[in-house]
């Protein structure tokens, strides 16, 4: 990223990073942890309190809102954390503007949830 990045750019790279990683890996307790004490630092980023995730799951929401000088979108980056296992159970993007997609009110236009994450013993067996 480079060093002239907005804070609204940093927080988003940062929280669009740990979802995926949360999408390719299941995440220990700890390094979850340490994950949103790094996002927690970024000014960009700010605490929605209890929200629900797609799933109808309680989460804490946390929001990062961008505008984006390349496409002249205005987005917002949610995530949702659990608030039983502090593990990210979701995200959604919000399109509040877009002039090249002619949005022009908030829109949900992605989003992921994730129902069921755990180890394995071995590779090919069912999870709990």
């Amino acid at each position: 990223m480079p060093a002239t990045a907005s804070a609204a750019e940093r927080a988003w790279t940062l929280a669009a990073q740990i979802a995926d990683l949360h999408g390719l890996y299941v995440i220990p307790s700890d390094l979850a942890a340490a994950m949103w004490e790094v996002l927690a630092d970024e000014p960009a980023v700010r605490l929605l309190g209890l929200t629900t995730a797609r799933d109808g799951r309680p989460a804490h929401g946390f929001a990062i809102a961008w505008d984006r000088p390349d496409t002249g979108a205005h987005q917002v980056f949610v995530l949702h954390v659990s608030t039983t296992t502090g593990q990210l159970i979701g995200t959604e993007t919000i399109t509040v503007t877009d002039p090249a997609l002619d949005v022009t009110e908030p829109t949900v236009t992605g989003f992921e949830v994730w129902l069921s994450t755990g180890m394995v013993d071995t590779i090919g067996t069912p999870g709990p």
